[in-house]
């Protein structure tokens, strides 16, 4: 494939037709190491993620692969942050990969890029967001996904002048609570959270941490109904959410507005499991795979839902599949114009990137600053509308005639309308 046609394939538009055979006839093969939570209790959106990364080398592969080569995985079982370190410590010493891309979990990623700083190769995160993994000065880790300071400000943003704008509330008295999940990303946007808030002119009042694999969280919800938040920011994953929500139905806690800070929010599995509970719950969340997006704002879309059910034999239910699969497919390019994965090769080819917004199917750009940061990644805010999930934040990425909803009707209102 040429390579002036390359950044097409990043939005999927030009990509799935050309079948290379030059690399197949010749069996050489490219390695590369693929790092994600494929069992344990992060599988889920691990999964989801890794198979958005896999789509993008079956991608390539069909168009001839990288330099010539067939692109292989090795791949990577990262259960916890300590198998983390093992398994990137096997990619790098016993498999020989020079790049290593995953991880979903910023507890993973943050452990396991340290380990291929180390060694002197590539850690390519897709998908973790924690702001303190792209703070350590390292010169080969690079990360094509939001960060999470981006999430607390986007948050913010729609909890002003799409929440307290939309109701007449008060900022300098509208009451904000924020429940957050302990691990490292929910200690990240904790600290975010709070200056951020205050940058549009609102404060966060109540601040509740919990364990996601806490069985009961009734105690932390008796505390907010009595604290009585207008609006509930959530940094959360998906069955600790899935928990949360059942029991505030039960303990008859209300709120105006939910907005999620990433994860759970916005999966189908949460509206599986929860019904028309979900209905008005809002997320911050990268750009979700579906017709309820507007195609101008993300291309590629429409076709990269039906290369992901030919390919997995059903229909994607997050948004991370996307989002990996765009970063994956940056990776590509990345490696055509350094011309080798040596890790000097790739930071000095990453750093000329220069994709306008807009052109992928995540609706961002790419542009990596010194850090390993694409300072072009950007979020949409999503909701739950007519049992289906929504952009509605901001307008340009809405379908037309989608908004945001509020206030949230009430357990009481929920159940005389059903």
């Amino acid at each position: 494939m040429k390579k002036s046609g390359f950044i097409m394939a990043v939005t999927f538009l030009a990509c799935i037709t050309l079948a290379g055979g030059s690399a197949a006839a010749s069996g050489e093969q490219l390695k590369i190491g693929c790092l994600f939570p494929f069992s344990g209790d992060l599988a889920r959106l691990g999964i989801d993620s890794f198979q958005g990364a896999e789509l993008a080398r079956i991608v390539q592969n069909e168009n001839g692969g990288v330099g010539g080569k067939q692109i292989v995985f090795v791949k990577g079982d990262a259960v916890t942050p300590q198998t983390a370190v093992t398994e990137a410590e096997r990619l790098i010493s016993k498999e020989g990969v020079d790049i290593i891309l995953g991880s979903y979990s910023s507890s993973i990623s943050y452990v396991a890029s340290e380990v291929a700083e180390k060694y002197g190769k590539v850690y390519w995160e897709l998908g973790a967001i924690s702001n303190k993994i792209t703070e350590r000065g390292f010169k080969y880790l690079f990360r094509t996904c939001p960060r999470s300071a981006w999430y607390a400000q986007w948050a913010a943003q729609v909890a002003r002048g799409g929440v307290c704008d939309k109701l007449g509330l008060d900022h300098k008295k509208v009451k904000i609570a924020g429940i957050f999940e302990d691990s490292l990303m929910g200690s990240s946007l904790a600290e975010d959270v709070d200056g951020l808030l205050k940058d549009v002119g609102l404060k966060l009042d109540v601040k509740e941490f919990y364990n996601r694999k806490a069985v009961d969280l009734s105690p932390m919800i008796l505390r907010l109904r009595m604290a009585k938040p207008d609006i509930l920011l959530g940094s959360n994953y998906l069955t600790d959410l899935i928990l949360f929500w059942r029991q505030c139905k039960e303990l008859n806690f209300n709120v105006k507005a939910f907005i999620g800070l990433g994860g759970g929010a916005s999966m189908g599995d949460f509206q599986k499991a929860l019904g028309n509970d979900v209905a008005g719950l809002m997320d911050t969340s990268f750009c979700p795979p579906s017709d309820a997006v507007n195609p101008a704002y993300a291309p590629g879309v429409s076709e990269l839902m039906e290369k992901y059910k030919q390919v997995f034999g059903h229909e994607i239910t997050s948004a991370y599949p996307t989002v990996n699969y765009m970063g994956t497919m940056v990776l590509w390019q990345v490696l055509e114009k350094a011309g080798s994965t040596k890790a000097e090769d790739v930071r000095r080819a990453a750093l000329s990137i220069d994709i306008p917004n807009q052109q992928t199917v995540t609706g961002y750009g790419v542009k990596f600053d010194e850090t390993g940061q694409n300072t072009r990644a950007r979020l949409v805010t999503v909701q739950w509308q007519d049992g289906k999930l929504w952009t509605v934040w901001p307008a340009e990425a809405a379908v037309k005639g989608k908004e945001i909803i509020v206030p949230l009707p009430t357990w009481k209102e929920r159940k005389a309308s059903s």
